[in-house]
């Protein structure tokens, strides 16, 4: 539990630029910690606009699963991903192929820090990339504790997110979108044990991706989480 408590003193810092915001919102409008704990069938937060990247990028990770892919190929990995992603309702009519993402991808998979970069070089306003970093460092740090905890915590990040007037439109995107895949990541990694889902590199190409869609944040992260697992795992 030690690192839910840090986790909980760091808490302040994502939400510095909405408190006000978020004591304003009526206690009946807000998603509770009982009421979060009620809806753990699954890992879903319906009030995520975004919540739908977090379900396609496990269900790909499933799916892949199910074919027992295990190329080393980023290209490879890139276009299978491509393919299931491209099957779901939520998809755009078209999708940039994550071909043209090759080195990216490779670049984030290989580097721990690659978050700093992502952060720094996005168009998240300083306010944003603060809020952001300080949840994805605090998440990692409690990853191993109870899911319904961490459910509890990303549900009430969230909600400071979407109640804040301090981000635009597209910054709650890409916050939202990397907040839905911790929650199905960690999810899958609870059911499944696996680590690689919920590595640093997974939140860092969903930034990238998130920039320009939701669509994008979530291959991305499929893309580094399978070759980080099989490229740079073996």
């Amino acid at each position: 539990m030690k690192s839910l408590k840090v986790w909980l003193v760091t808490l302040p810092l994502f939400t510095i630029a909405c408190t006000n915001d978020f004591n304003d919102i009526e206690d009946d409008k807000m998603p509770t910690a009982v009421n979060a704990k009620k809806s753990l069938i699954t890992p879903g937060n319906i009030l995520n606009p975004y919540d739908y990247t977090g379900r396609i990028h496990n269900d790909i990770l499933e799916t892949l699963d199910s074919l027992n892919i295990d190329s080393t190929s980023v290209e490879e990995i890139g276009f299978i991903i491509d393919s299931i992603a491209a099957t779901y309702p939520e998809a755009p009519a078209t999708i940039d192929s994550l071909a043209g993402l090759t080195s990216e991808i490779i670049w984030i998979a290989s580097d721990n820090t690659a978050i700093d970069d992502v952060l720094a070089d996005s168009s998240l306003s300083g306010t944003a990339q603060l809020s952001l970093s300080g949840f994805i460092t605090s998440l990692l740090l409690a990853s191993e504790d109870p899911y319904d905890d961490l459910y509890d915590l990303i549900v009430l990040y969230e909600s400071s997110v979407l109640s804040s007037l301090a981000f635009t439109s597209a910054e709650k995107r890409t916050i939202l979108t990397t907040t839905s895949i911790a929650r199905y990541s960690l999810y899958r990694k609870k059911r499944k044990d696996k680590d690689w889902e919920t590595s640093v590199g997974s939140y860092a190409a969903t930034v990238y991706g998130a920039e320009a869609n939701g669509f994008l944040g979530l291959r991305m992260a499929a893309a580094v989480g399978v070759y980080q697992n099989f490229s740079l795992n073996q």
